[in-house]
């Protein structure tokens, strides 16, 4: 997929509108892809389809109990000048599940988007035991030292061209 896409070993962090293109393309042709592909191809679709306000790339650090975690969503800016709005969150990795399949791993189900002060009671982050190689999704509320990091911002410019910045 990152071959197709000209992004093989270009971190996503120093990707162009264009790589970003690409790389969403390539996902959705060859129908894989992991949470910041995921992030991406949906940023991709609300800003082209119109969305008038930034999305932000988000990745999640922290420590569980020898766990690496590893997850990305997304947030979506509010109009700025409604001032009782709030952010919201989106998690196309977990939304790409049914209801029944996110009760099962989670014990709840995910709202669609929900506004970003409910982070640590509906985003989950996929996380990697280092001795061995388990997996789990671990609720936000668990987290220790929990870092959300922006890999960067989605948005239409002036021109209704798409932009991807860092």
């Amino acid at each position: 997929m990152h071959r197709q896409a000209g992004t093989y070993g270009k971190p996503v962090d120093q990707f162009t509108p264009q790589d970003f293109k690409n790389l969403t393309r390539a996902a959705e042709r060859c129908s894989i892809g992991n949470c910041a592909d995921l992030c991406m191809i949906a940023a991709r679709e609300i800003v082209e389809s119109g969305y008038p306000h930034p999305i932000e790339l988000c990745t999640i650090e922290g420590k569980v109990e020898g766990f690496t975690l590893d997850h990305a969503f997304l947030r979506i800016y509010c109009d700025p000048k409604d001032q009782d709005a709030e952010n919201c969150i989106i998690d196309p990795f977990m939304q790409m599940l049914s209801k029944p399949q996110q009760t099962k791993l989670v014990g709840m189900n995910q709202p669609i988007t929900f506004e970003e002060p409910e982070y640590e009671k509906y985003l989950f982050c996929y996380a990697i035991h280092q001795e061995t190689d388990t997996a789990q999704l671990v609720p936000m509320s668990r987290i220790n030292n929990l870092g959300i990091h922006s890999i960067g911002k989605i948005f239409l410019d002036p021109k209704r061209e798409f932009q991807f910045t860092h």
